[in-house]
C-alpha cells in the first residue's frame, strides 16, 4: 500500500504539457545547451539602432549535463576561445626610397596575434522547484589553458646596407619578429545555484551564479627580435616575465549583464 500511495504521489508531482507530455527532465535523460549571451546581444542590438549588428559566438560555452535522478545531474561546461586577428600598415619602401627620394612606393608591414583558450568546467547539481520552474545548487571545478603571441612580419628586409630600416613602429635596430606570453593555467573550485524555467516539454532557460576560489600559475614569456651584427643579419630571443601565479575569490554571473544566461534542451 506504501509503494502504491508514493507512486501515485509522483504521478500527480508530476508536470504535464497540455497535450499529455513530460515537461521536466527524467533519470537517464541528456542535455546539451548553448550560452544565450550572443543571441540576447544581438537582439538587443536590432532595436537600438546599432550598426554591423552580427552574432559573434567565437567565445562559446557548450553545456553538457546527465540525470542520474529525476531531481539530481552531473554537468561538463566547455568553453572555446579561439581567435587569429592581423592588423596591416603601411610604410615607405626604402628601397624605392633609396633609388628615388621621392618615391611615393609603399610597402606593407603586418602584425598577427594568435589567441587560444579552452575550458572545462564539471559539477553536481540538485534540483528542487514547483512547475516548470526549478531551481538548483551545487559544487563544480573549473580548468582553463589559454595562450597568446603575436608574429611580425616587415615589407622592408633588415641588410647590412638597411640596418635600421622603416616599420609602422619607426626605426630600430633591433626588430620584433615574435612575442609570446607564457602558458596560463588556471584551477577553480566553488559553489553554485541558479533557476531554470521549461518553456516546451525537456527545453529551458536557465540562469546561473557562482562564487569560486581560483588559482593560476603562467610560464616564462620571451620575445624574438632580428638585427644585425657586423654584416650578418641574426635571430635571437630573450625572456620577458619570469612567469605569474595569481589567486582570486570571486563571485560570477550576478554582475553580468545576461547574468550567465543559457538555453538547454534534454532528451
Amino acid at each position: 500500500m506504501s509503494l502504491l500511495a508514493i507512486n501515485t504521489y509522483a504521478q500527480e508531482e508530476e508536470v504535464l504539457s497540455k497535450k499529455g507530455q513530460p515537461v521536466l527532465p527524467k533519470a537517464g535523460d541528456f542535455g546539451i545547451g548553448l550560452e544565450a549571451k550572443p543571441y540576447l546581444e544581438f537582439l538587443g542590438n536590432m532595436f537600438n539602432g546599432k550598426t554591423n549588428n552580427t552574432i559573434s559566438p567565437s567565445s562559446q560555452t557548450i553545456h553538457l549535463r546527465y540525470f542520474l535522478t529525476d531531481n539530481s545531474a552531473v554537468k561538463l561546461n566547455v568553453t572555446i576561445n579561439n581567435s587569429t586577428t592581423k592588423n596591416l600598415y603601411y610604410v615607405q619602401d626604402d628601397a624605392a626610397i633609396a633609388v628615388d627620394p621621392n618615391s611615393n612606393a609603399q610597402v606593407e608591414d603586418m602584425r598577427t596575434r594568435f589567441y587560444r583558450s579552452t575550458s572545462f568546467n564539471a559539477g553536481y547539481q540538485q534540483f528542487r522547484g514547483y512547475g516548470r520552474l526549478r531551481g538548483f545548487y551545487g559544487a563544480q571545478a573549473t580548468y582553463t589553458h589559454s595562450t597568446s603571441r603575436y608574429a611580425y612580419e616587415y615589407g622592408n628586409q633588415m641588410t647590412a646596407a638597411n640596418p635600421r630600416p622603416t616599420t609602422y613602429q619607426g626605426r630600430s635596430s633591433e626588430r620584433t619578429l615574435e612575442t609570446r606570453d607564457g602558458n596560463y593555467n588556471s584551477l577553480t573550485a566553488g559553489l553554485y545555484g541558479g533557476i531554470e524555467y521549461y518553456f516546451i516539454p525537456k527545453a529551458c532557460f536557465g540562469a546561473e551564479v557562482s562564487v569560486n576560489y581560483g588559482y593560476g600559475w603562467e610560464s616564462q614569456g620571451f620575445r624574438v627580435y632580428e638585427t644585425m651584427v657586423g654584416d650578418q643579419r641574426v635571430e635571437m630571443d630573450k625572456p620577458t616575465s619570469p612567469g605569474d601565479i595569481n589567486r582570486s575569490f570571486k563571485t560570477t554571473g550576478a554582475s553580468s549583464t545576461y547574468a550567465g544566461l543559457y538555453v538547454m534542451f534534454h532528451f
